[in-house]
């Protein structure tokens, strides 16, 4: 299994950001906010992101934000579950919600079942 995150599975394009939060499907399992769209690529390309809004301290967010890619980056392999099913490649954003910081243990469980309900609701969908 490969563990890597590289740049080519971070989403980055603006206009596909910006049409991921307008029209994209959404679910919350707090402190972990998921939205999701089909895209054209030919992998799944993810963002995470902690708003300012809930957390003052930038050295906060990026706590924040390590602990979420680091998450991700363990269990990215369960996507592959909707590769295999032939089903098309997704734009994904993680937000962490919540406006204290939280352990790691707890962020990877959230993460994980946040995963897990949305390789249900787009097999569900499809």
């Amino acid at each position: 299994m490969n563990f890597n995150f590289p740049k080519s599975e971070k989403l980055t394009s603006e206009k596909e950001i910006s049409a991921l939060f307008g029209k994209g499907k959404r679910m919350t399992l707090f402190p972990i906010k998921v939205l999701w769209q089909p895209n054209e690529r030919s992998n799944h390309q993810v963002l995470i992101g902690c708003p300012k809004r809930n957390m003052k301290k930038a050295v906060d967010r990026n706590l924040i934000k390590r602990r979420m890619r680091e998450a991700y980056r363990l269990n990215k392999h369960m996507l592959n579950e909707l590769k295999e099913n032939d089903i098309t490649y997704f734009n994904i954003a993680f937000i962490f919600i919540g406006n204290e910081i939280v352990d790691s243990s707890v962020i990877h469980a959230k993460l994980q079942k946040a995963m897990e309900k949305l390789i249900e609701n787009c097999q569900n969908h499809e």
